[in-house]
C-alpha cells in the first residue's frame, strides 16, 4: 500500500462506531418494517427516499468495488510471484493445501446444514436492480459465447466489456494473466506498474471506505424493505445465517488441530496448549494482526520451530493468509442461493472459490465493520445473488466476527508448522504449556 494511506488501525474507533451502527440500523429498519408488514395499506411518503437511499449505496458500492478487485488481483499475484523463494514458496504450498481445506469444509457441510432453513425465505427488492443487471450482463456474456467450448468460453476476448457488464471470471482471468505479464518485466518497469495497481487499490480502498460511513443508514434501509416484504421472519433467516456460518467456521478451525500436531510433530494436546494464547489474543482483541507476535512465540518456544522459517511464516500469514475468506464466504454464497431460491453449477462455487482466495489474500486481520468493505461484492453478483441480501447478511457479520479470528490464527500456526515441518525438531509431548529453550 503506498505510505500516505493511513494505517488501518488508526480507524478501530471508526470500525467500531460502523459495527454499532449497522447494528443498531439493521434493528431499526427490521422492526420498521415488520410494523409496515402488518399494515399493508400503510404508504408512508418518506418510503420511496429510504428506498432511494438503500439503491444509491448499492449502485455507488458496485461501481467502485468491481475495479478495487481488479487492482488486487493484479498486484496480488504479481507481487507474490516476485517475493516466492524456496523457503517463500513452502510458506505459500501450506497457504494453498489450508485455502483448499478451507473451501472444501465449506462445501461439504454448509449444504446439509442448509436444509433446516426454509428456502425462498428472502425476496430482492424489486427497487433494486443490481441482481437484474448482473443476469443480463451475464446472459450476454452466455449468448456470446454459446458456440464456444466451455474453456474458451471463460478467456475474455474483450476486457473492457466484460469490465462494463460485469464479468467477474472474465475480468479474473485477464487480471491473472496480466499480473503474471508484469513479473516477466524488467525491474523497474514492474515496480511502476505494481505502483501503479496499488495506487489504484488505495484509491478505491479510499472511495469504499467513505461509502462505507453512510453503511448503518443504507443496511436500514435495505433492512426495512425486507421486514415490509417478509416481517419479522427476515430476523430469524438472519439468526440461521450467524449459525450456520459460526458452526461451518468452528468445524474448520478444529480440523486444523490434527494437521499442525501432525507437521509441528508433538500430540495434539501440546499443539492446543501452543494455540491457547494466540487464540486468546484474537478473540480479545478481533484481531488475528494482534495475534502475530504470540503466534511466533507458540511456534518457536512451544513447538521448537526454526526461528528464522517460522518469521518468514508468520509474517506472510500476518500480511497474506485470511484462511476464513473460503470458509464464510463460501458459506453465505450458500446461504443466500437457498433462501433467494437460486440454483448454482458446479462451475459457478468453482469461480467463486477461486476468487475468494484470491480476495482473502488481500484482507486486513482487523475487526470487521458493517459490509466488510464489499471486496466480494462482485463475485456474489457474477454467481446471481442480489446485492441487498448480500449487505444484509454482512451487517450482522460483527456477531461472527470471533470464529473468524479463530479460524484466521490457528490457521496462521498450522501453515507455520506446515512450512517448517522438515526442520522442525520433535518436541516432547510432556512439554506442552512449557517453554523450550529459544531455536
Amino acid at each position: 500500500m503506498a505510505t500516505d494511506t493511513p494505517s488501518p488501525a488508526s480507524n478501530f474507533p471508526a470500525q467500531r462506531w460502523l459495527t454499532a451502527g449497522t447494528l443498531v440500523g439493521l434493528a431499526a429498519g427490521l422492526v420498521l418494517g415488520a410494523w409496515l408488514h402488518r399494515r399493508p395499506d400503510t404508504d408512508p411518503a418518506w418510503l420511496p427516499v429510504v428506498e432511494a437511499i438503500g439503491t444509491a449505496f448499492l449502485r455507488l458500492m458496485r461501481m467502485a468495488v468491481l475495479p478495487l478487485v481488479f487492482c488486487l488481483v493484479v498486484s496480488a499475484i504479481a507481487a507474490g510471484r516476485r517475493g516466492a523463494g524456496v523457503a517463500g514458496a513452502r510458506v505459500l504450498a501450506a497457504f494453498a493445501l489450508l485455502l483448499g481445506l478451507a473451501g472444501l469444509v465449506a462445501v461439504t457441510l454448509t449444504p446439509p446444514l442448509l436444509r433446516l432453513v426454509p428456502s425462498h425465505s428472502l425476496v430482492a427488492s424489486e427497487s433494486l436492480t443490481m441482481r437484474h443487471d448482473a443476469e443480463a450482463g451475464a446472459a450476454g456474456a452466455e449468448e456470446r459465447s454459446s458456440d464456444l467450448d466451455p474453456l474458451s468460453a471463460r478467456i475474455p476476448d474483450n476486457p473492457f466489456r466484460a469490465a462494463a457488464e460485469g464479468n467477474l471470471g472474465h475480468l479474473i482471468v485477464f487480471a491473472a494473466l496480466l499480473g503474471f505479464a508484469v513479473t516477466h518485466l524488467e525491474e523497474r518497469r514492474r515496480d511502476l506498474m505494481l505502483d501503479l495497481f496499488r495506487a489504484g487499490t488505495d484509491a478505491m480502498l479510499w472511495l469504499v471506505s467513505r461509502v462505507l460511513l453512510v453503511a448503518p443508514l443504507a443496511v436500514f434501509a435495505l433492512a426495512l424493505q425486507a421486514g415490509r416484504v417478509r416481517g419479522l421472519a427476515v430476523a430469524g433467516t438472519l439468526l440461521h445465517f450467524l449459525v450456520i456460518t459460526a458452526l461451518v467456521l468452528v468445524v474448520f478451525t478444529v480440523a486444523l488441530y490434527p494437521i499442525g500436531a501432525w507437521a509441528a510433530r508433538t500430540s495434539l494436546r501440546a499443539y492446543a496448549a501452543a494455540l491457547a494464547p494466540p487464540q486468546a489474543i484474537g478473540l480479545s482483541t478481533r484481531s488475528s494482526l494482534a495475534a502475530i507476535p504470540s503466534v511466533l512465540d507458540s511456534a518457536v518456544s512451544r513447538l521448537r520451530l526454526p526461528l528464522q522459517q517460522a518469521a518468514l511464516a508468520v509474517s506472510l500469514s500476518g500480511v497474506a493468509f485470511k484462511p476464513h475468506g473460503p470458509v464464510s464466504n463460501t458459506a453465505q454464497l450458500l446461504f443466500l442461493a437457498h433462501v433467494y431460491g437460486i440454483d448454482l453449477g458446479p462451475g459457478d462455487i468453482a469461480l467463486f472459490l477461486v476468487t475468494a482466495i484470491l480476495l482473502s489474500s488481500t484482507a486486513v486481520g482487523l475487526p470487521n465493520h458493517g459490509g466488510g468493505g464489499g471486496r466480494t461484492l462482485p463475485a456474489y453478483l457474477a454467481a446471481g445473488i442480489p446485492a441487498d441480501g448480500y449487505f444484509l447478511t454482512r451487517s450482522v457479520e460483527g456477531l461472527v466476527d470471533y470464529f473468524k479470528t479463530l479460524a484466521n490464527v490457528s490457521g496462521h500456526l498450522t501453515a507455520t508448522a506446515l512450512s517448517a515441518r522438515p526442520l522442525a525438531t520433535p518436541a516432547p509431548a510432556g512439554l506442552a504449556g512449557e517453554e523450550a529453550p529459544p531455536t
